[in-house]
């Protein structure tokens, strides 16, 4: 798989610059234009670059255009647009394989549009703070460390990650990945809360939420994620460092 740089551009320019490995967020000179960046897997072995300018949100459809050394996806909105262009270092391309690549930028076009305004990835920090104040610091004997490794492990502290899970069909929605047909009212409701409460940044529903179920029998093993990345972790006080609270 090649790898992605990603590089999202403001309506004025503004850029940032990412690797494919990690999603990340930084402050957009305009309030009304949110800032990150995305990337995904190209089933190709080729060095690649993605460039995105942001429109506010609607639905157009995506039209896109295959050349031997590029592929381009746009949405013309009016007043912006949209343009996803994956550049390909200079080879021999089939028709398959730019049809592919057509899919994921059409794909990920897609996924950026449904995204609602304002919606963004917290900073480490700004997690660890919203909750240290939402008093999850050693609550049922469990440290602020590990609330915000769980957190990383669960969404990449994206407060608005709604995923679904294969193994039991339910949705996770959220900081923590909180599961709907237990905890919000798509099922069970033990949290006497909204599913899209849960989405909510200022993350207060989430941690009331997640009170509830670290005070059953697993405690944080409630997350097999936790189990797996953050119980036994070596560095576990590294998920605070350089955050004054």
């Amino acid at each position: 798989m090649a790898a992605v740089e990603v590089i999202q551009r403001s309506g004025n320019g503004c850029a940032q610059r990412c690797t494919s490995s990690e999603l990340c967020s930084s402050p957009s000179s305009s309030p009304s234009v949110p800032s990150f960046c995305f990337s995904f897997p190209l089933l190709l072995s080729l060095p690649s670059t993605l460039f995105l300018t942001t429109p506010p949100p609607r639905s157009p459809r995506p039209q896109c255009l295959s050349f031997p050394w590029e592929v381009q996806c746009l949405c013309d909105l009016g007043r912006s647009r949209l343009r996803l262009s994956v550049q390909l270092a200079p080879t021999a391309l089939s028709r398959q394989s730019l049809e592919k690549m057509q899919l994921y930028l059409v794909l990920l076009l897609i996924s950026y549009l449904l995204t609602p305004i304002g919606a963004s990835i917290l900073g480490r920090c700004v997690v660890a703070k919203k909750l240290y104040d939402g008093g999850l610091n050693y609550f049922e004997g469990y440290s602020l460390e590990n609330w915000v490794c769980l957190a990383y492990f669960e969404s990449k502290f994206n407060p608005s990650a709604v995923y679904e899970n294969s193994r039991d069909g339910s949705t996770g929605f959220g900081l923590f990945q909180i599961r709907d047909n237990e905890w919000c009212d798509h099922g069970k409701n033990l949290c006497s809360v909204s599913c899209t409460a849960l989405l909510n940044p200022n993350l207060k529903d989430t941690i009331e939420c997640a009170k509830k179920i670290v005070k059953g029998k697993q405690g944080m093993g409630a997350w097999p994620v936790w189990s797996r990345n953050c119980q036994l972790s070596d560095i576990l006080d590294r998920w605070l460092d350089g955050c004054e609270l």
